[in-house]
């Protein structure tokens, strides 16, 4: 289930964050993505990733397959946001399923260059403009779920202290429907997988 106007029926739309690009222009730089690049992300640290799949999962996801032969067929088309936490050291901001296809295409291809496909954020970046292009790029390209969506708001604010209106304001969204997508993660099962998808989470609580 995507995260978006169709299935929040009943629900309003919530507004991705609003990026200032001129800030991203500001602490990043294009790199070439090569086998040298991607064996240096740490692929473990989750901070910024906000799917709840594991990497195992992933790879056996037949949506994956088509991924990785779309990449081996048309190149990458849209870039991956990666930060440098240290000399050669890389965490991923967005792009973790393409990051993972490519991990897999240079096993076997280990000469591959995918000209200025990398967006490398500078240690110094500040975490707001961070978590921003993680939520925004990733509802562009794989929609979060509402689930994802209520794992992210339950992380943000158990974990990182982040105040109920810090998240209203960060993710342009009502408090009635912030609670309802925040208890998500917490409905029975049957309630997740048929009446989620179907009816939205304000229906659903």
């Amino acid at each position: 289930m995507s995260l978006n106007n169709n299935h929040l029926m009943g629900f309003g739309e919530i507004n991705k964050p609003v990026l200032d690009k001129s800030n991203i222009a500001k602490y990043s730089d294009f790199q070439n993505i090569t086998s040298n690049l991607i064996e240096n992300i740490n692929y473990s640290d989750r901070t910024f990733i906000n799917r709840l799949d594991d990497e195992e999962t992933i790879l056996k996801d037949e949506n994956f397959a088509g991924l990785l032969e779309s990449i081996k067929g048309m190149g990458l088309l849209n870039p991956v946001y990666l930060l440098e936490v240290s000399k050669n050291n890389y965490i991923i901001i967005s792009g973790w399923r393409r990051l993972l296809a490519l991990k897999e295409l240079y096993k076997v291809n280990k000469n591959k260059i995918f000209s200025q496909k990398a967006i490398i954020f500078r240690k110094d970046t500040p975490l707001e403009l961070l978590e921003n292009i993680s939520i925004d790029e990733n509802t562009k390209r794989k929609d979060l779920t509402i689930l994802e969506l209520s794992y992210k708001f339950n992380k943000l604010s158990t974990t990182e202290g982040v105040t109920l209106d810090d998240c209203l304001k960060k993710f342009n969204i009502g408090k009635t429907q912030f609670h309802a997508i925040k208890k998500a993660i917490n409905f029975h099962p049957f309630i997740k997988e048929f009446i989620l998808e179907e009816s939205g989470p304000l229906k659903a609580d």
